[in-house]
């Protein structure tokens, strides 16, 4: 999947706070924060333990300092796509899209618990957007 070309990233500058449930978990476990109560225990604790092995490498020195909510850098929002397409059950693009944050090992360990964490959160009933799909579900 040549990811180089996309003109534009879903999420990418939008602020924490208006993303959805599902989202804002992965994002604030990313960012090493607490996850949002209305996610239930199970997302929350998948959620966490994704955010552990791709934190290594993440730019955190973007997040401190500049403001109590700040925006989903483009980093973030490719690492969210990532967890959509993981989810969907599109492992080799959402592998594509790790490869382009983080080392091959952790890229690997992390398509392997995004794909825990999409299960998870299909269990209890929370979707990450499709990252190009249509606005509108089929119907």
């Amino acid at each position: 999947m040549a990811t180089s070309g996309i003109p534009l990233w879903p999420w990418a500058g939008s602020p924490p706070k208006l993303l959805p449930v599902a989202e804002k978990a992965i994002l604030l476990a990313w960012r090493h924060a607490t996850t949002p109560n209305e996610a239930p225990a199970r997302v929350t604790e998948a959620a966490e333990a994704l955010g552990q092995i791709a934190n290594p490498m993440a730019d955190l020195s973007l997040h401190f300092g500049i403001s109590e909510d700040p925006a989903v850098s483009f980093r973030e929002a490719k690492f969210l796509t990532a967890c959509a397409l993981a989810q969907r059950g599109q492992a080799l693009s959402a592998k594509a899209l790790l490869l382009k944050l983080l080392p091959c090992g952790l890229a690997q360990a992390s398509l392997q618990a995004a794909l825990m964490l999409g299960r998870e959160m299909r269990q209890v009933g929370l979707y990450l957007r499709h990252p190009w799909g249509r606005r509108r579900p089929r119907r």
